[in-house]
Parts: C-alpha cells; structure tokens; sequence
C-alpha cells in the first residue's frame, strides 16, 4: 500500500546538524543569526499583509466614490446641464455629496485612526480643480470644457486606484502563498475539546427471586436508605478525575510564561483613567475577567507597554488591573461594592487606591528599567555571528603578512593594493602589526558578512594565510615549511618590485 506524506509537506523542521559554516564562524551563534532571521522576515511579511489589506480596503471605497461622483459628472455633460455642471465646479461639498451617495462609512474600519473618506476626496477634488484651472471666471464662460477636464482628471485618478488594487491583490495573494507553505504558531487551534466524567452506575433492578434471603441481601445494596459508609467510595470515585481535570486545567492557567489576557480583560484594559461609568458597565457585561488570573495576565500587559516605552499605556493598564483585583476580593457583588465605596466612596478611599496604583506603576517601571540595564550591560548582540580567526600551532598568535607594495608595475600587485587601501584604517593597522589578537579585535566590530568577505579577500590576495586544522607533531612541521618557504618566495617578489619601481 502505498503511503501518503503529504500531510508533512507543511511542517518545517530544523536539523542544525546540516548546517555547514566557516571554521572561523561560531556555529551555535549563526543557528540563533539564521533562526532570527525567519522571524524577522515573517514579521515583515505579517505587516505587509495588514498594511495591503488596510490599503485595499481604503482605495476600494475611494474607486466606488469616484465612480459616483464621475457619473454625476458624466450626466450633467450628457445632459447639457451647465447649472449643474457649474455647482460641480464651484461647490466642493456638492461634489462630495454625489461621491458619498448611500454610503454610511465615514472611515477604515481596519485603520480607525486614518483620515475619514471625506477628508481623502475634498484633498483630492481640491487638486483637480487646481489642475484644471477652474476660477470663477472661467466657471461661468467655460463650464462645458471644465467639466468635461474635471471628468477625465476623475477617471483617470479611479483607473489608478483600479491598477493600484489589482497590484496590491497580486501581491498580497504572494505574501499568502509563502506564509501558507509551512505550519506556524498562529496556525495552530483547537480542533476539539470535551471531559469525561464518571456516573453512578445505574440502579440495580430488585431480583423477583423466590429465594427471601437473596432479595433481602440484594436490597440491602442497593438500598437508598443505605448507610453513608457505604456510598462514600463511589462518590469519591466519582469527584476524583474531575477533580484532577481541573487540577490540570488551572495548572496550565497559572503557568507564568503562558498566561495571556482574554479578548474582554484587553478590551477593558484600553478604557481610559477615571471613566466610572464605562468601567462599571463593563465589567457587569464580562463578569467572567474579574478574576485574580485576568489581573496578572494584565500586568503582563503592562510589563510589556513598558518595554515598547509606552510610559501611558502601562499607568492605564495597571488601572485596570487592580480594578479587576479589588473587585474580586469584595465577594460575589465585588463590582458594585468597590465603585460603590472605592472610586465613588470617601476621599481616603480613592486616594488608598490611586496610591496603590501608583506603587505598583512605579515598580513595574523600575523592573524594566533594572532589566534593560542588564540586558545592555550582558550584550543585546550576544547572539549575532561574527567572524574570528583561530590561533594555529604553527604560527600561534602572529601573522606571516606580505603587504603588496606600492606604485608596482605589475597590475596584479597593483590591484591588490589598491583594494588594500580601501580597507578602514583599523583593520589596516591591525594587520601590519602581524597581531592575530588585535586582527580579531577588529573583526569583532563588523558584522558576520563584512567579516566574512574580509577573509575572503585575504585568503584569495595572500596577504597573509589562515591556517587550516593542525593534528600532530609532523603537520606542525610540514606547516612550518611550507611557510616559511612562501614567506621567503613573497618577500623575493617584493624586493624584486621594490627594485624595478
């Protein structure tokens, strides 16, 4: 029977053992450098695709506005109504009007915070205008003309917009494409959830036994009116593995590293400071966040706006969460209790909490600021390859360098150093002093590509050569030879091109 694979096709698997790198190149650190690189681009990719959907969005209402607003205009020519016309030219309002017709949308509903439509279209109707250079004067001796310009200006923007759609359509079915092909966190879902939970077996039917003493034996253990003694097993039978279901369950909840907000709890977390009301109302409606876990998933939250230094953010969200905190300690009618006697209550009441949030601000703000210093002090680029020359037996820390001489007649030699010169001073001088320690001290500063390109060109110029994996004693001295013999060969050559410049 033939077997079908391809429902691995999507899963992307990481096997660091087939990864080649240069000897000079820390392996571990290119690994973390390429694993950082796939996230980063699937990032990039994963704004492109809202940026595109919030754009695609925009310009498909813009072209059905312009296409009202093009066929007003192509009704008032058609029926040579100059009035109308006139107004088209004239009335900015009016022309948006037209172009708004039924529509109820004011702004993106993905972009809330974009400029309203309205706004797009006067800009772009003030633009026609000008272009087409419709003055009062010539409003009233050329409506004709002007109207039939300020069409064509209309069509040709909504064409634009069309091209632009069918553009942005392409690539965003790419972008799809390539995020499809392997399996990723977001991906993943629950595809079912259900508990088992044991029942009471089901009551025994009385035996219609002639037999006295069996029927007698079988009621007494199946009685109702049986001693508790004898059901208690059964019940704790019964509570046990849904007890330690939801054991596991709140387990899982708690864990520290995985806790995450609820959609309600981050809604709520966006409503302002001070706003009683709102707060209050919302919290009847989503009863379910007031919970000690709902508050430590927020200040998670809060944690996090620090870091991305959203200074306001953090003092709002902890607001909240010491809301959702306080409520649940007051008991089952906690909500209205605390707005009731806290944030409505008496003066010393308020100012109590606001101190709180105050204490709890300022210590999430210092936590951040103490692990930023950390990580800083430890090396934020600690995981970045970088490229380093290793010391060999032969040479240890020194360097053979043959530096090509200047103004040589051979055009070779010439090249050679005149790409030597190009190089930074730096890297210049460490290596005219024939030091391997100040060579890579240099070459720690450059990133894994300049580093690498740098070997590159020393080991294709002979400029000084890198060694390759000394094992015993005879390598050490087949390696001394070699050597020296191209040491005293490079230093002939130099003399010679000193002599003929």
């Amino acid at each position: 029977m033939v077997i079908d694979y391809s429902k691995w096709d999507k899963l992307e698997l990481s096997d660091d053992s087939d990864i080649e790198v240069h000897p000079n190149v820390d392996k571990k650190s290119f690994i973390r450098w390429k694993q950082r690189d796939i996230h980063e681009k699937r990032e990039r990719n994963k704004q492109e695709i809202r940026a595109l959907e919030t754009s695609t969005e925009v310009n498909t209402e813009l072209v059905a506005w312009l296409g009202r607003l093009q066929d007003g205009v192509a009704a008032a020519i058609k029926d040579k109504d100059e009035d109308t016309q006139r107004r088209f030219l004239r009335e900015v309002p009016y022309s948006l009007k037209i172009a708004r017709g039924e529509s109820r949308k004011s702004r993106p509903i993905s972009n809330p915070q974009a400029p309203t439509y309205d706004d797009m279209l006067d800009s772009l109707v003030e633009q026609v205008l000008e272009k087409i250079g419709a003055t009062a004067t010539n409003v009233e001796d050329n409506a004709s003309d002007l109207a039939a310009k300020y069409e064509q200006e209309i069509k040709e923007h909504k064409d634009k917009l069309n091209d632009m759609l069918e553009k942005g359509k392409t690539r965003y079915d790419e972008l799809i494409e390539e995020r499809n092909k392997h399996i990723i966190s977001e991906d993943l879902h629950t595809g079912f959830d259900s508990t088992l939970i044991n029942k009471n077996a089901a009551t025994a039917e009385p035996s219609t036994s002639s037999s006295s003493t069996k029927t007698q034996s079988i009621e007494v253990i199946n009685s109702p009116e049986a001693k508790p003694a004898v059901s208690a097993p059964a019940s704790a039978s019964t509570s046990a593995p849904a007890a330690s279901v939801a054991a596991a369950t709140d387990d899982d909840d708690d864990d520290p590293d995985n806790i995450k907000p609820s959609a309600a709890a981050l809604e709520f977390s966006k409503i302002p400071i001070g706003e009683y009301d709102a707060a209050e109302s919302f919290l009847h409606k989503h009863r379910e966040i007031v919970s000690e876990r709902e508050k430590d998933a927020l200040m998670m939250e809060a944690f996090a706006a620090q870091f991305a230094g959203d200074e306001a953010a953090t003092e709002r969200i902890v607001y909240n969460a010491l809301i959702l905190q306080y409520s649940a300690t007051f008991g089952p009618d906690g909500i209205r209790v605390f707005f009731a006697r806290v944030l409505r209550g008496p003066e010393h009441a308020r100012a109590s909490f606001l101190k709180d949030v105050e204490f709890t601000t300022n210590h999430i703000k210092n936590r951040c600021r103490i692990l930023s210093e950390q990580e800083k002090a430890s090396g934020e680029d600690e995981g970045e390859a970088i490229v380093q020359l290793q010391p060999s037996l032969a040479s240890g820390d020194n360097l053979s360098v043959v530096i090509p001489p200047e103004n040589s007649e051979d055009e070779n030699i010439r090249k050679i150093r005149e790409a030597y010169d190009t190089l930074s001073p730096e890297l210049r001088t460490a290596v005219e002093s024939k030091s391997l320690k100040s060579v890579n001290k240099v070459l720690a500063t450059m990133t894994f590509e300049e580093g690498e390109a740098v070997i590159q060109f020393f080991e294709a110029t002979g400029i000084f050569d890198i060694d390759g994996n000394v094992y015993d004693e005879e390598d050490f001295k087949k390696i001394q030879e070699e050597r020296a013999k191209e040491a005293a060969a490079k230093e002939e050559v130099a003399k010679e091109e000193v002599k003929s410049a």
